[in-house]
């Protein structure tokens, strides 16, 4: 740590064009999995729970971990081929996985799930690579919870691949495992290593003083001990296990939640309805695990409501109010069009639209909540769509990468 690579001087530059790339594609794969849940399939709800957990949510994580942990760890960025191969191998790998679910043939979905396992190998070995070149150590420990992360996510993709060949005595329970893994392991750690750091961001503060290092890396240990309390009384059958272990990530989730900055009113709203959606998005991660605990002392955790609104109303509503900062950010341009992005990405009718949609998922009510689902990707993509095109410029800048 502490030297500098060639690469270091347009890190930035490198870095945003990156996680532009895989936030189009996280766009693409949102919108399929609405698409999916509002035409007729043979898997049911397991394609859009795929296209959009292992599709979107995944090249999110692939683009977003790289670009902050390269810009805080002042760290050389990877080159565009290697950035654009790891983002390429998700794209495929889930791709493939949902063709071959959907046409009943292992060898497409064994297939996709090499293609993912190699492109989170490749995510590790290029977050080590930030590790190696970083010059400050400030980000380590989110760094280091991301390769715990994609340690699980490995895990996860290859239990999906093993209950997908079907045969085996335990099939059911290693669904449910492959779920919780990839749920709580891969995409769950990441956001919380990452939001102690990104909601400073968000809200243009200092990040709080409960957030020590110790705190930050005792995270990623914490939450592993809860994923893997869950996928192992899934495995065996231990169902107060299971429920110790969603009920112990339940308080991980708060224990970080405790370690946010707390906004005074003018930050507050300055950071608007993406604030609140990261607000809303933590609570309603709290109270489905909370829910799936309960419920999973009597029943199967897979099919489970809970499930679905955890997506929506945690990951779904964390994803968008990410996006609605990191978008502006990426497409670049100058103060003044950062600000006016800022203003187009924000919107409060999104954030209602999300915890209705949770709520109504929550409550069984599954064709209210894909009609607010649908009204909500809609606003996000004509937000989107108003970003890329610049027509928000007031002053007609061309697209230009900050230094």
């Amino acid at each position: 740590m502490g030297d500098r690579h060639p690469r270091a001087v347009t890190r930035v530059v490198d870095a945003q064009r990156h996680a532009a790339w895989a936030l189009l594609v996280t766009g693409c794969f949102a919108a399929a999995a609405v698409v999916a849940a509002l035409t007729e399939h043979r898997t049911g709800n397991w394609l859009p729970l795929h296209l959009f957990v292992v599709g979107s949510l995944l090249c999110a994580i692939s683009g977003v971990t790289q670009m902050l942990a390269i810009t805080w760890s002042t760290a050389a960025a990877p080159g565009d081929g290697v950035a654009a191969l790891q983002l390429a191998a998700v794209a495929a790998g889930a791709s493939l996985v949902a063709v071959g679910r959907e046409s009943d043939t292992w060898g497409l979905v064994a297939l996709g799930a090499g293609l993912l396992a190699a492109a989170l190998v490749l995510l590790g070995g290029i977050l080590a690579w930030v590790l190696r070149w970083s010059a400050t150590d400030r980000f380590v420990p989110a760094v280091r919870g991301y390769l715990v992360a994609v340690g699980w996510g490995i895990a996860g993709i290859t239990l999906g691949a093993l209950a997908s060949r079907g045969g085996e005595m335990f099939t059911a329970r290693v669904i449910e495992a492959h779920l919780v893994v990839n749920l709580l392991g891969l995409v769950g750690l990441v956001v919380l290593c990452t939001l102690p750091y990104f909601a400073a961001t968000q809200l243009r503060m200092k990040m709080s003083a409960a957030a020590t290092r110790g705190r930050l890396g005792a995270i990623p240990v914490a939450g592993s001990a809860a994923v893997a309390a869950v996928a192992t009384g899934l495995l065996v059958g231990n169902r107060p296990l299971v429920a110790v272990g969603l009920g112990s990530y339940a308080l991980v989730v708060c224990a970080v939640a405790r370690m946010l900055p707390r906004p005074t009113r003018k930050q507050a709203g300055w950071a608007g309805a993406r604030a609140a959606g990261l607000l809303g998005g933590l609570v309603w991660w709290v109270v489905c695990l909370g829910v799936l605990a309960a419920r999973s002392l009597h029943g199967p955790v897979v099919g489970d409501n809970a499930v679905l609104a955890l997506v929506v109303g945690a990951y779904g509503q964390i994803l968008v109010a990410s996006v609605a900062y990191l978008a502006p950010v990426v497409r670049a341009g100058g103060h003044t069009r950062l600000r006016s992005g800022f203003g187009v990405m924000m919107s409060w009718p999104g954030f209602v639209a999300a915890n209705l949609a949770a709520l109504a998922l929550l409550v069984g009510m599954g064709r209210l909540a894909l009609v607010v689902v649908s009204l909500w990707v809609v606003d996000t993509v004509v937000r989107g769509m108003i970003l890329v095109s610049g027509s928000d410029d007031p002053e007609g800048h061309h697209r230009t990468a900050d230094p």
